[in-house]
């Protein structure tokens, strides 16, 4: 594929990889901001490359428990 957009003129920058989950968990607030917790300390530990979580919650949860 990378050749053919090269051959194309279709010059790449970069690429990556992203995770979709195929299956989603449904989370109230009250394990939401356990859960950001816990992903936020994960994301900080040096060892830790990438997070990922298949967690459903609301956007206006998330900025709640984030926030």
């Amino acid at each position: 594929m990378r050749r053919a957009l090269e051959e194309a003129g279709i010059e790449i920058d970069s690429a990556e990889v992203a995770y979709r989950p195929s299956s989603v968990v449904p989370v109230d607030e009250a394990h939401a901001a356990r859960l950001v917790r816990l992903i936020e300390a994960l994301e900080d530990n040096d060892d830790v490359d990438a997070v990922h979580a298949n967690f459903d919650v609301s956007a206006e949860v998330l900025e709640r428990v984030a926030g």
